[in-house]
């Protein structure tokens, strides 16, 4: 009997991955994070990707782009360099799709786009206007 109250449940062995994976994110958020201000893109996206490369990197990655984002815009530097802008937005884009597992049910892609489309809305109301859409 003690055996079984000692050991771990499944949602017990999951939150204790999920606080290790987030305790090795952490120092790669930072260093993401300064390399975007450096405006280097992909080392900023390998620092993440080389401690968590699941979709719980991705979650980081869209993170981390779209706090980046948000500095831009804080520092009124969104019009200073629209191109630069627009490619963040891209990556933070990108990772927000690779924030969602592989559907298994209409439900899951249904609600797996909904969760998309307001982190592509987010995205969109920080930059101020979709560069995906021309004209």
């Amino acid at each position: 009997m003690k055996l079984l109250q000692q050991s771990m449940t499944p949602m017990d062995q999951y939150e204790r991955y999920y606080q290790d994976v987030q305790a090795r994110l952490k120092p790669a958020r930072a260093k993401a994070l300064e390399l975007l201000r450096a405006r280097d893109i992909g080392a900023a996206e390998k620092a993440i990707e080389d401690v968590e490369d699941s979709i719980y990197g991705s979650v980081a990655l869209r993170q981390v782009f779209t706090e980046f984002l948000n500095e831009l815009k804080a520092q009124g530097a969104l019009d200073q360099d629209p191109g630069f802008a627009a490619e963040v937005f891209m990556h933070a884009e990108r990772h927000a799709w690779r924030s969602y597992p592989e559907p298994h049910t209409e439900y899951e892609a249904d609600s797996y786009r909904r969760g998309y489309d307001q982190d592509r809305a987010e995205l969109v109301r920080i930059l101020g206007r979709d560069p995906g859409k021309k004209g």
